[in-house]
């Protein structure tokens, strides 16, 4: 089975093609404000470097958010319309589970942090069982990260955009309880979107592909401020992504 998987969640984005449970390529690139400029290029160039095109595909998989308002929509919009116009499966991954997935080895719990607009984080919390299955033991949310880390009482491993952002304040409230791990483990892979979209897959009936829909936790500001003159908003802070713009061969 060859799967297509796109995330444009962040400032880095991926897509990655697989096939059954073999990576055969992944592309990484700042996307940051351009998804809707690169993103079906790379496509292109990763279905190129393999020899195929979309007719060969599968399974599309893309990464449902919380994340970049804008990129979800980019991202989202472009798996649909690769899977209407070649009848493919759609599957739609949530990212703090994609991210958390990235932890695969870690006992303790897990905890996937996105950094969102302002100082608010988008995060959730996990946990592998013995036979490797994650499990989720609290809702995605997006809130202040202290009012978050208040709420840990136990060792937990921490990961995602947010995790570095506030990795200083992670480690003065929890001290030896935390575990924060670099930031490109943190990135959400569109190569884990495929994975874990083969797997469901196999377990379940085709779906609508327009059901597939962005997971905000919160408004939009369009949504929020319905009003607001265009160009009046402030930019989005963050890390500043390094660049990727070239394929990666990878191993399993």
């Amino acid at each position: 089975m060859k799967v297509l998987g796109i995330d444009t969640t962040g400032d880095i984005g991926s897509v990655a093609l697989i096939e059954d449970e073999q990576l055969l390529g992944e592309i990484l690139f700042s996307g940051a404000r351009s998804y809707s400029v690169k993103l079906l290029s790379m496509v292109d160039r990763l279905l190129d470097d393999n020899g195929c095109s979309v007719k060969d595909l599968d399974l599309v998989a893309v990464s449902t958010g919380p994340g970049s308002f804008t990129g979800l929509r980019v991202g989202i919009s472009t798996a649909q319309g690769i899977a209407f116009v070649e009848n493919k499966n759609l599957i739609g991954i949530p990212t703090l589970e994609v991210i958390a997935h990235q932890a695969y080895g870690h006992q303790e719990q897990i905890c996937p942090m996105i950094a969102s607009r302002g100082t608010e984080i988008f995060t959730a919390l996990y946990r592998f069982t013995e036979t490797g299955i994650l499990e989720q033991r609290a809702s995605a949310t997006a809130c202040e990260p202290e009012s978050w880390l208040a709420s840990i009482h136990e060792q937990t491993v921490f990961l995602g955009s947010g995790a570095w952002r506030y990795h200083q304040q992670i480690k003065e409230y929890l001290k030896g309880a935390a575990c924060v791990l670099s930031l490109y483990a943190g990135i959400p892979k569109a190569s884990t979107v495929a994975h874990l979209a083969r797997k469901h897959s196999l377990n379940q009936t085709r779906t609508d592909l327009f059901t597939i829909a962005p997971v905000y936790v919160k408004e939009s500001d369009a949504e929020r401020y319905p009003n607001r003159r265009k160009g009046s908003f402030q930019p989005v802070t963050g890390y500043e992504p390094a660049e990727h713009n070239q394929a990666h061969k990878m191993k399993q």
